[in-house]
Formats: structure tokens, C-alpha cells, sequence
């Protein structure tokens, strides 16, 4: 009797299909569309990412798009800006302007590109 677990035949299967071929690049894209109500209106909010992989320093751009999250958070968070203690839900911090600016600003500078827009 052999016994297999699953991890490592999902690791074993899609592993190999994970790594680039020659030429291929990295890159993340997200676009989330939010439709509904502002001051009583109709309205939809369109927020887009867009970023690759940093060839300088190899950092892969998933890498890049939540790491240089977290440490505009942390950034934030030694600075006294968050208030809140515990665990903190991200889309909490999202909410606040000051925050969400802030974390902007910080991807931005880094070279990840974002629109958001009001239709």
C-alpha cells in the first residue's frame, strides 16, 4: 500500500504548469466594477491595477502588488495612522480616505499603475 496525499499531487501536477516559458512575462491585472447607489443616483465606480514583474530585482508582480501593500500598511501603522487594534479586515482599512489615499499613493510610486473612475 502506497499512500499519497493530495497536496502532493495537486504540487506534483500544477507546479510544472506555474513556471514561464521562454519570453513569457509576469504581470497582474484586476478591474472591479461596482454598480449601485450615490446620493441617490445610479452611479458605477470602476477601480483598475496594473503591473508587471520588476526585471531589476526579480520581484514577481503578485509579489509586488500585496507585499508593497502590506508594507504601506505597516508603514502606516508605525506612524500611529491606523487606530485600530487586532485583526483588521483590509477592505476596513479601504474605507477610511486617508488610508485608502495613502496606500494609493504608495503602489503608484512604485510603479504599479491604478485609474479609478465614477461613471
Amino acid at each position: 500500500d502506497t499512500m499519497v496525499k493530495p497536496l502532493d499531487v495537486t504540487t506534483s501536477l500544477l507546479f510544472p504548469l506555474w513556471r514561464f516559458k521562454e519570453g513569457e512575462k509576469d504581470f497582474t491585472v484586476m478591474e472591479i466594477t461596482i454598480k449601485g447607489l450615490r446620493d441617490g443616483r445610479k452611479t458605477t465606480f470602476v477601480f483598475s491595477l496594473f503591473d508587471e514583474a520588476d526585471v531589476e530585482t526579480g520581484m514577481l508582480s503578485m509579489a509586488r502588488t500585496t507585499g508593497l501593500t502590506a508594507a504601506s500598511i505597516v508603514r502606516m501603522l508605525s506612524k500611529g495612522l491606523i487606530d485600530k487594534k487586532g485583526i483588521v479586515p483590509p477592505e476596513q482599512l479601504g474605507m477610511k480616505k486617508e488610508l485608502h489615499d495613502t496606500i494609493i499613493k504608495d503602489l503608484v510610486s512604485r510603479g504599479i499603475k491604478i485609474k479609478e473612475k465614477w461613471c
